[in-house]
């Protein structure tokens, strides 16, 4: 119980500050973020093993989770399907950067062709923590530290 409540205050924290410094922006902009989790608030899923992705917009009025968007798994045991991952391209339409704790090089090539940026830099981080930092790198705001 002690550790799952310290988990829920280091998350909590981390939230709040990642929200606070996003809305302190003089920022008109918004992004919309697709994040693999598989769950606990942070970035833990990798790319292929994905069912779903949780969008989150970031902008000035905060961080909020706006959707879902299912997808069928891409990775089945080593490699992947060019048929499947057309139809998480498809998904992820709209989309501006995706969130995953690991993607291999192959989805990452194609996605990058279709303009989908993807980056696994934040894995295990909380994900306010994660979009809060991609919202200060794309907009060129001070970025948080990472909390795993």
């Amino acid at each position: 119980r002690q550790v799952v409540a310290h988990e829920r205050r280091d998350h909590e924290a981390a939230r709040s500050e990642a929200i606070g410094m996003v809305k302190a922006t003089d920022s008109e902009k918004s992004l919309l973020v697709a994040v693999a989790t598989k769950g606990g608030g942070r970035v833990n899923e990798h790319f292929g093993h994905a069912k779903e992705f949780q969008v989150y917009e970031v902008s000035p009025r905060g961080i909020s989770l706006v959707g879902h968007r299912k997808v069928e798994r891409y990775c089945l045991g080593g490699g992947g399907e060019d048929a499947i991952l057309e139809g998480v391209i498809a998904a992820l339409e709209g989309i501006h950067i995706v969130l995953c704790a690991k993607i291999g090089n192959r989805p990452k090539e194609q996605l990058s062709r279709v303009g989908l940026r993807v980056t696994d830099a934040y894995g295990h981080d909380y994900i306010e923590t994660a979009v809060s930092a991609l919202y200060a790198a794309e907009f060129g705001i001070r970025p948080l530290a990472a909390t795993a």
